[in-house]
Protein backbone atom coordinates (compact mmCIF):
# COMPACT_ATOMS: atom_id res chain seq x y z
CA UNK A 1 0.00 0.00 0.00
CA UNK A 2 1.41 3.37 -1.05
CA UNK A 3 2.44 5.58 1.77
CA UNK A 4 1.37 9.20 2.90
CA UNK A 5 4.57 10.59 1.94
CA UNK A 6 4.72 8.69 -1.81
CA UNK A 7 1.17 9.84 -2.64
CA UNK A 8 2.28 13.51 -1.86
CA UNK A 9 5.53 13.13 -3.30
CA UNK A 10 3.89 11.47 -6.70
CA UNK A 11 1.42 14.93 -6.86
CA UNK A 12 4.56 16.93 -6.30
CA UNK A 13 5.50 15.28 -9.75
CA UNK A 14 2.45 15.41 -11.54
CA UNK A 15 2.35 18.78 -10.76
CA UNK A 16 5.81 19.60 -12.66
CA UNK A 17 4.85 17.78 -15.72
CA UNK A 18 6.22 18.54 -19.38
CA UNK A 19 3.21 18.13 -20.75
CA UNK A 20 1.60 20.85 -22.85
CA UNK A 21 -0.12 24.26 -20.74
CA UNK A 22 -1.91 26.02 -23.12
CA UNK A 23 -4.64 25.42 -25.30
CA UNK A 24 -2.15 26.07 -28.83
CA UNK A 25 0.27 23.73 -27.30
CA UNK A 26 -2.21 20.80 -26.37
CA UNK A 27 -4.00 21.42 -29.85
CA UNK A 28 -0.23 20.84 -31.42
CA UNK A 29 0.17 17.53 -29.10
CA UNK A 30 -3.28 16.43 -30.41
CA UNK A 31 -2.79 16.95 -34.01
CA UNK A 32 1.07 14.86 -33.63
CA UNK A 33 -1.24 11.95 -32.00
CA UNK A 34 -3.17 11.92 -34.60
CA UNK A 35 -0.76 11.99 -37.41
CA UNK A 36 1.48 9.48 -36.21
CA UNK A 37 -1.31 7.31 -34.90
CA UNK A 38 0.07 5.64 -31.76
CA UNK A 39 -1.51 7.99 -28.37
CA UNK A 40 -4.60 9.00 -30.54
CA UNK A 41 -8.24 7.49 -30.55
CA UNK A 42 -7.35 4.30 -33.27
CA UNK A 43 -8.05 4.92 -36.83
CA UNK A 44 -6.12 3.62 -40.01
CA UNK A 45 -3.70 6.08 -40.97
CA UNK A 46 -4.51 7.87 -44.66
CA UNK A 47 -1.03 5.78 -46.30
CA UNK A 48 -2.41 2.28 -44.53
CA UNK A 49 -4.51 0.05 -46.22
CA UNK A 50 -8.21 0.29 -44.50
CA UNK A 51 -8.82 -3.48 -46.69
CA UNK A 52 -5.24 -4.79 -44.87
CA UNK A 53 -6.90 -3.53 -41.55
CA UNK A 54 -10.36 -4.78 -42.69
CA UNK A 55 -9.03 -8.05 -43.61
CA UNK A 56 -6.99 -9.02 -40.25
CA UNK A 57 -10.73 -7.89 -38.50
CA UNK A 58 -12.43 -10.48 -40.92
CA UNK A 59 -9.82 -13.34 -39.46
CA UNK A 60 -10.00 -12.64 -36.09
CA UNK A 61 -13.90 -12.87 -36.01
CA UNK A 62 -13.46 -16.08 -38.00
CA UNK A 63 -11.11 -17.19 -35.26
CA UNK A 64 -12.79 -16.35 -32.07
CA UNK A 65 -16.55 -16.88 -33.54
CA UNK A 66 -18.10 -13.64 -31.19
CA UNK A 67 -21.20 -14.46 -30.01
CA UNK A 68 -22.32 -11.65 -28.23
CA UNK A 69 -21.60 -7.34 -28.73
CA UNK A 70 -19.05 -7.40 -25.80
CA UNK A 71 -17.27 -10.21 -27.59
CA UNK A 72 -17.57 -8.43 -30.89
CA UNK A 73 -15.66 -5.54 -28.73
CA UNK A 74 -13.30 -7.27 -27.58
CA UNK A 75 -12.41 -8.83 -31.00
CA UNK A 76 -12.08 -5.06 -32.22
CA UNK A 77 -9.85 -4.08 -29.10
CA UNK A 78 -7.76 -6.83 -29.97
CA UNK A 79 -7.59 -5.86 -34.10
CA UNK A 80 -6.91 -2.43 -33.47
CA UNK A 81 -4.07 -3.16 -30.78
CA UNK A 82 -2.30 -5.91 -33.12
CA UNK A 83 -3.05 -3.19 -36.18
CA UNK A 84 -0.79 -0.87 -33.31
CA UNK A 85 1.77 -2.90 -32.61
CA UNK A 86 2.48 -3.83 -36.48
CA UNK A 87 2.60 0.03 -36.68
CA UNK A 88 4.83 0.69 -33.84
CA UNK A 89 7.16 -1.89 -35.16
CA UNK A 90 7.44 -0.34 -38.42
CA UNK A 91 8.53 2.79 -36.91
CA UNK A 92 11.09 1.48 -34.50
CA UNK A 93 12.81 -0.19 -37.50
CA UNK A 94 12.59 3.45 -39.46
CA UNK A 95 14.23 4.93 -36.24
CA UNK A 96 17.07 3.02 -36.23
CA UNK A 97 17.55 3.36 -39.87
CA UNK A 98 17.40 6.65 -39.36
CA UNK A 99 20.22 6.42 -36.49
CA UNK A 100 22.27 5.09 -38.64
CA UNK A 101 21.71 7.10 -41.82
CA UNK A 102 20.67 11.01 -41.72
CA UNK A 103 18.94 10.33 -44.69
CA UNK A 104 15.10 10.52 -44.93
CA UNK A 105 13.18 8.86 -47.66
CA UNK A 106 10.56 11.44 -48.15
CA UNK A 107 8.86 8.98 -50.99
CA UNK A 108 8.03 7.28 -47.39
CA UNK A 109 5.53 8.80 -45.03
CA UNK A 110 6.07 6.83 -42.08
CA UNK A 111 9.57 7.49 -42.66
CA UNK A 112 8.81 11.45 -42.47
CA UNK A 113 6.53 11.12 -39.42
CA UNK A 114 9.49 9.27 -37.42
CA UNK A 115 11.64 12.20 -38.55
CA UNK A 116 9.07 14.00 -36.76
CA UNK A 117 8.71 12.13 -33.66
CA UNK A 118 12.78 12.45 -33.81
CA UNK A 119 12.46 15.83 -33.62
CA UNK A 120 10.25 16.21 -30.89
CA UNK A 121 11.16 13.85 -28.64
CA UNK A 122 14.53 13.47 -27.23
CA UNK A 123 15.05 9.28 -27.16
CA UNK A 124 12.42 8.65 -29.73
CA UNK A 125 13.47 4.45 -28.80
CA UNK A 126 12.28 4.65 -25.90
CA UNK A 127 8.92 6.46 -26.62
CA UNK A 128 8.42 3.67 -28.83
CA UNK A 129 8.90 1.07 -26.96
CA UNK A 130 6.28 2.33 -24.47
CA UNK A 131 4.21 3.03 -27.11
CA UNK A 132 4.93 -0.97 -27.77
CA UNK A 133 4.67 -2.16 -24.71
CA UNK A 134 0.72 -0.22 -24.01
CA UNK A 135 -0.16 -1.88 -27.32
CA UNK A 136 0.70 -5.37 -26.65
CA UNK A 137 -0.72 -5.00 -23.26
CA UNK A 138 -3.90 -3.66 -24.58
CA UNK A 139 -4.06 -6.69 -27.07
CA UNK A 140 -3.37 -9.78 -24.35
CA UNK A 141 -5.75 -7.92 -21.76
CA UNK A 142 -8.39 -7.74 -24.86
CA UNK A 143 -7.73 -11.94 -25.73
CA UNK A 144 -7.92 -12.85 -21.59
CA UNK A 145 -11.39 -10.90 -21.43
CA UNK A 146 -12.77 -12.30 -24.16
CA UNK A 147 -11.64 -15.83 -22.99
CA UNK A 148 -12.63 -15.26 -19.71
CA UNK A 149 -16.20 -14.17 -21.51
CA UNK A 150 -16.21 -17.62 -23.06
CA UNK A 151 -15.51 -19.51 -20.00
CA UNK A 152 -18.61 -17.71 -18.32
CA UNK A 153 -20.84 -18.08 -21.03
CA UNK A 154 -19.89 -21.81 -21.10
CA UNK A 155 -20.38 -22.09 -17.55
CA UNK A 156 -23.89 -20.07 -17.93
CA UNK A 157 -25.17 -22.37 -21.08
CA UNK A 158 -23.86 -25.76 -18.88
CA UNK A 159 -25.84 -24.70 -16.01
CA UNK A 160 -29.41 -23.85 -17.87
CA UNK A 161 -28.81 -27.19 -19.45
CA UNK A 162 -28.76 -28.75 -16.02
CA UNK A 163 -31.54 -26.52 -14.72
CA UNK A 164 -33.79 -27.70 -17.89
CA UNK A 165 -32.82 -31.56 -17.46
CA UNK A 166 -33.61 -31.68 -13.59
CA UNK A 167 -37.06 -29.83 -14.09
CA UNK A 168 -37.53 -32.61 -17.05
CA UNK A 169 -36.72 -35.46 -14.25
CA UNK A 170 -38.57 -33.71 -11.83
CA UNK A 171 -42.10 -33.41 -14.47
CA UNK A 172 -41.77 -36.96 -15.56
CA UNK A 173 -41.18 -38.53 -11.40
CA UNK A 174 -44.56 -36.06 -11.07
CA UNK A 175 -47.04 -37.02 -13.80
CA UNK A 176 -45.75 -41.13 -12.82
CA UNK A 177 -46.72 -40.59 -9.30
CA UNK A 178 -50.34 -39.07 -10.52
CA UNK A 179 -51.25 -42.10 -12.81
CA UNK A 180 -54.17 -43.87 -11.81
CA UNK A 181 -53.38 -47.71 -10.95
CA UNK A 182 -54.29 -49.39 -13.86
CA UNK A 183 -53.48 -53.15 -12.99
CA UNK A 184 -53.63 -55.41 -16.61
CA UNK A 185 -56.61 -58.07 -16.04
CA UNK A 186 -56.14 -61.16 -15.39
CA UNK A 187 -54.15 -63.80 -18.46
CA UNK A 188 -56.33 -66.63 -19.75
CA UNK A 189 -54.24 -68.78 -21.91
CA UNK A 190 -57.23 -70.58 -23.51
CA UNK A 191 -58.83 -67.26 -25.22
CA UNK A 192 -56.34 -66.88 -27.09
CA UNK A 193 -56.39 -70.33 -28.35
CA UNK A 194 -55.59 -70.82 -32.13
CA UNK A 195 -58.38 -71.55 -34.43
CA UNK A 196 -58.38 -74.97 -35.90
CA UNK A 197 -58.21 -74.91 -39.42
CA UNK A 198 -59.86 -77.32 -41.91
CA UNK A 199 -58.31 -79.16 -44.67
CA UNK A 200 -58.70 -77.67 -47.99
CA UNK A 201 -61.04 -79.98 -50.59
CA UNK A 202 -59.47 -80.26 -53.68
CA UNK A 203 -62.68 -82.48 -55.27
CA UNK A 204 -61.53 -85.79 -54.86
CA UNK A 205 -60.40 -88.58 -52.36
CA UNK A 206 -57.41 -90.05 -52.39
CA UNK A 207 -56.34 -93.70 -54.43
CA UNK A 208 -57.24 -96.71 -52.64
CA UNK A 209 -54.18 -99.30 -53.28
CA UNK A 210 -55.02 -102.77 -53.57
CA UNK A 211 -53.25 -104.93 -50.74
CA UNK A 212 -49.96 -106.69 -52.39
CA UNK A 213 -49.80 -109.20 -50.02
CA UNK A 214 -46.72 -108.21 -48.64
Amino acid sequence: MISQQQLEANQRNAQLSTGPKTPEGKAASARNAATHGLSSVFQVLAHEGQSDFDEMLAAYQTEFAPQTENERFLVQQLTQARWKMSRIERYQALAFDQLLDSEIDELNPEARLVAKLAEKTKDLPALLHRYAVSAERSYHRAVRDLTQARTRESRDQSRELRNKADAAKIWLKESLQAMPANPLPDFDPDSFAMPQQNEPDFGFSAPVFPDAGI
